[in-house]
């Protein structure tokens, strides 16, 4: 039987895969405590973030340990929600899951929204997410993980379900 955890991720992950929090994070702690087999991750992927920043990127994240607060903050603000972020954060994620011996299958969707609580595109993603898992073979048991994301995104995974 396939154990699936299907959540969002946010700042806060975002910002442990940074070396910048002083725990994994929602969804990595949640992965680590609990045997699944998949996780389905959806990512918000602001529009108007979507220049390519991959160089800029690498340069900032080699010496984040040495920002102070501010710059730290800066840092987030422009790459939060990036299709680097999302990379980052999946390579990070990974790495983790296999230093720990956990080996789980990483789907990773990124979502564009209109803005953080687009409540139609953050249900349209969600269900389809929810009607992808529903139609792959064999038994399952899905977990909705409500913590990670905003509210109105906790909300909707407990509706879409």
């Amino acid at each position: 039987m396939k154990k699936y955890l299907m959540t969002w991720y946010g700042i806060t992950d975002f910002r442990a895969s940074l070396g910048l929090e002083q725990t994994t994070g929602p969804v990595l702690g949640a992965l680590l405590v609990e045997d699944y087999t998949d996780v389905v991750i959806l990512g918000f992927t602001r529009p108007d973030k979507t220049e390519n920043k991959a160089d800029e990127f690498q340069q900032k994240i080699k010496v984040i340990e040495s920002f102070d607060s501010t710059a730290v903050r800066e840092f987030i603000d422009l790459f939060s929600n990036t299709v680097e972020a999302h990379n980052h954060f999946n390579q990070w994620l990974e790495r983790q899951l296999r230093d720990a011996g956990k080996k789980i299958d990483v789907y990773f969707h990124s979502v564009g929204l209109r803005h953080l609580n687009d409540t139609e595109g953050i249900y349209e993603a969600a269900t389809q997410s929810l009607n992808a898992v529903a139609a792959s073979e064999g038994e399952k048991l899905v977990t909705l993980y409500l913590s990670p994301g905003t509210p109105v995104m906790a909300f909707v995974w407990a509706f879409a379900a």
